[in-house]
């Protein structure tokens, strides 16, 4: 093998998606086009379907047949643009604590959901935007409504959830966070014009924050994963090489594993935007699992200015932590073997 070294240009597992700037521009731990990875496994890059989420659960009380939540010790609910509010501590009869209503007139639009912010507030979400009650766990009423929120807009009442506190709520806009300040985090930008508005569920104990069938949000890590069914794909940054005298010759990856079964690793290559190559199949044989361990595969090297990587398939009892390149004429600190 010629002279050169070894360069890491995968790692920081699992990858965070983003699609908004070019795969050159882009950090080792993220990816350009990512599918099917588990969002929980810690410093792997992992095969996994969407994962599952909690169904909320909203304390609810129906009175003279109109549905109740119940928030901060007392009954609310929404007719059409207008709140009606109880006394605290009822649940069996309706009691209006002075007006017990207040219409929001900023717009005519329904309201769609009510959901907790913060510790003491309650949004009121619409088509059109979003009226708050700062201090709505007040006993005796004393509230005040906030400014109409006209950016804090879903098109259904299943297109928002709270977290921790935070609002989480998808749009044709984009999927955004809400937080108790009055902030809103535009924490979909990564992944811009790629989300369609849908469900917004979570999973309470891991922080995650589900889109659909197609996008979950990790809280924890602030990272995007994409999934379409059970297909799985991953692309590596696109690492730019020195010059044109400079190629790739050799590729290795490192694992973990979960049995000691014989499987196989299928991946390609590409130089600059000249396509993808033939599909390479790395075997790897049974051995102990749980140590980290690596394959190398040998390439027809290419040269180039740019370098690229695909894994088509991951056995799911591989676990990534990490993929090199060997390249030709690179000398600056090579890796330890």
């Amino acid at each position: 093998m010629a002279s050169g070294g070894w360069i890491q240009i995968a790692g920081e597992f699992p990858p965070k998606l983003v699609t908004n700037n070019a795969s050159r521009l882009l950090e080792m731990g993220n990816t350009p086009n990512c599918t099917g990875i588990d969002p929980t496994a810690e410093g792997y890059m992992k095969t996994s379907s969407i994962p599952t989420v909690d169904a909320r659960t909203v304390r609810q009380f129906t009175v003279g047949g109109n549905v109740y939540d119940w928030y901060y010790g007392r009954m609310w609910r929404a007719s059409t643009n207008q709140v009606i509010w109880g006394a605290p501590n009822y649940t069996d009869v309706y009691l209006a604590q002075g007006a017990g209503y207040q219409d929001l007139n900023q717009s005519t639009a329904s309201i769609l959901k009510i959901l907790p912010l913060g510790e003491k507030d309650l949004a009121f979400m619409r088509t059109t935007g979003t009226n708050i009650f700062v201090n709505a766990n007040d006993t005796r009423a004393r509230w005040f409504e906030g400014d109409f929120m006209q950016e804090v807009q879903i098109a259904a009442a299943t297109h928002a959830v709270e977290l921790d506190g935070n609002i989480y709520y998808v749009n044709a806009d984009g999927f955004y966070m809400l937080k108790p300040s009055g902030e809103v985090v535009d924490i979909g930008f990564d992944v811009s014009g790629t989300i369609i508005p849908a469900a917004v569920t979570a999973d309470y104990n891991k922080k995650l924050i589900r889109i659909g069938a197609t996008h979950v949000y990790d809280v924890k890590k602030e990272k995007m994963f994409k999934y379409s069914g059970t297909t799985f794909v991953y692309e590596t940054m696109e690492y730019q090489l020195d010059n044109n005298s400079t190629a790739v010759t050799d590729v290795e990856f490192h694992y973990d594993k979960t049995t000691t079964a014989n499987v196989e690793l299928k991946f390609q290559t590409q130089i600059e935007d000249r396509g993808y190559g033939l599909v390479e199949t790395i075997s790897i044989d049974a051995q102990g699992r749980g140590t980290e361990q690596s394959a190398e595969k040998s390439l027809n090297p290419d040269t180039g200015k740019t370098f690229q990587l695909k894994i088509t398939s991951l056995p799911s009892t591989i676990k990534l932590t990490s993929i090199w390149i060997f390249v030709e004429g690179y000398v600056p600190e090579s890796r330890d073997s």
